[in-house]
């Protein structure tokens, strides 16, 4: 209410622009300068359709609203978990505490972004194995390398917590894997359950896996930035 006060006076612009504006410049210039670039590339560029490029799939091929339901929760899971990690990285970044904390959570919404990225423009699926010719397994090894290598690298902050949701997320997340990796398995499953059983289980397995990845995260990201406050 008081800045609303002293913006009816004189000298209006000048002091909107110190509270409002001047703070604000270098988000502003890091969140618009990128994407007025990126939507000016996308407009001048012929190779692609604009549409393809700004609609939704669903409007584009007029296709059922729900189509790719699950695949989209997923990814709104994996987002949210990458989002609350990078926040709590911020912050402790900006308090200048608790730096192995910090690379806890840097990690963990790397990794979760590395993933977010993969699921939604089908890295593994397509992107590398048809477009760029660089086999699945490989690419699949390699992101296993890697959340190998983050849980070497903090096993003590992992074991030092309620690590069950972590668990659970790599369990879900290796049978899922070697169900998408093995057409013995996914032809068993399939004669096993029915048609189009290896889609339901495989997909159904990723999609727990990706909530108790997001579960593990939000809890111990709570836990850590209540404890914070506390102290302070």
């Amino acid at each position: 209410m008081l800045k609303a006060n002293r913006y009816n006076n004189k000298g209006y612009l000048s002091q909107f622009w110190h509270d409002q504006i001047k703070p604000l410049l270098p988000a502003i210039f890091v969140v618009y300068v990128p994407l007025f670039i990126l939507l000016l590339i996308l407009r001048v560029q012929t190779a692609i359709p604009v549409p393809y490029l700004t609609r939704d799939p669903v409007a584009i091929f007029e296709a059922p609203f729900y189509l790719g339901a699950i695949s989209n929760l997923g990814i709104l899971f994996w987002c949210s978990a990458a989002a609350i990690c990078l926040f709590c990285c911020v912050v402790l970044k900006k308090l200048d505490k608790h730096k192995e904390l910090k690379s806890f959570f840097l990690m963990s919404g790397l990794i979760s972004s590395v993933f977010l990225i993969d699921d939604f423009f089908l890295f593994h699926d397509d992107v590398f194995p048809k477009r760029l010719h660089f086999p699945e397994e490989i690419v699949v090894l390699l992101e296993g390398l890697m959340v190998l290598a983050y849980l070497v690298r903090f096993r003590k902050n992992i074991l030092n917590d309620n690590f069950i949701f972590l668990l659970f997320a790599l369990m879900f997340f290796g049978f899922s894997a070697g169900l998408d990796q093995s057409f013995y398995v996914a032809y068993k499953v399939d004669q096993l359950l029915g048609q189009d059983s290896e889609y339901f289980v495989e997909d159904g397995l990723k999609l727990l896996g990706i909530v108790s990845w997001f579960m593990y995260l939000a809890i111990i990201s709570v836990k850590n930035m209540l404890l914070l406050l506390m102290k302070d």
